[in-house]
């Protein structure tokens, strides 16, 4: 469920502008992994409910099969999320861009952290040097394998109320491959999201 965005209308669009930033040049690493043109949307900023929030994810509804990898990093200090979901069909087709072979779900997991390794270093890398303070990170957690869009474990991110989400779509061009990217702010961080906002406008 959509809830009232707690940011105003400049905050809103600074975060949509260091976070596209940010998911841009992950991009360019995801590129170079796949050996392929990734195209990248304008990313979307929602607040949503922690507990639902996963099934109105529009990019991702209907494919019967998916698996996530969640990963936390500190936003000045505070625990955030990175949430990566991808179908499994796609997971087929990163395997043949890359060149693995994918004969159980172990090889499937390393192929999914190496996946969230190359999309959120470069992406909070970036981030960090446009706010000016480096970005920490854990390790990339395998959550979910080969469930429903509804069956998605969000366990370890679920716990606040609220949650500001950014989320951005990466589709390979002249490839059914496509995954997505969440950042989400959980509702503790807010009033330091918005801090850093305005010290960015």
């Amino acid at each position: 469920m959509s809830l009232t965005l707690p940011l105003s209308e400049d905050q809103r669009d600074c975060l949509q502008e260091i976070t596209n930033v940010a998911m841009g040049a992950a991009a360019e690493s995801l590129a170079s992994f796949t050996d392929a043109f990734v195209h990248l949307p304008i990313p979307c900023i929602r607040c949503v409910d922690s507990t639902s929030f996963i099934e109105s994810l529009k990019q991702i509804e209907g494919y019967e099969s998916l698996s996530s990898v969640s990963q936390m990093f500190k936003f000045s200090g505070l625990n955030c999320y990175a949430l990566i979901v991808i179908n499994d069909e796609s997971i087929g087709d990163l395997a043949r861009c890359t060149g693995r072979s994918l004969e159980d779900d172990e090889g499937i997991k390393t192929l999914l952290q190496d996946l969230c390794e190359t999309i959120n270093d470069t992406c909070f890398d970036r981030l960090g040097e446009i706010i000016e303070n480096p970005v920490e990170t854990g390790l990339p957690m395998i959550n979910s394998m080969h469930v429903p869009l509804e069956s998605i474990q969000m366990d370890v991110i679920a716990n606040s109320h609220q949650l500001v989400s950014v989320e951005i779509n990466y589709h390979i061009e002249n490839n059914p491959f496509n995954c997505d990217l969440l950042l989400l702010f959980p509702e503790d961080t807010l009033d330091e999201l918005i801090r850093v906002l305005n010290g960015l406008l």
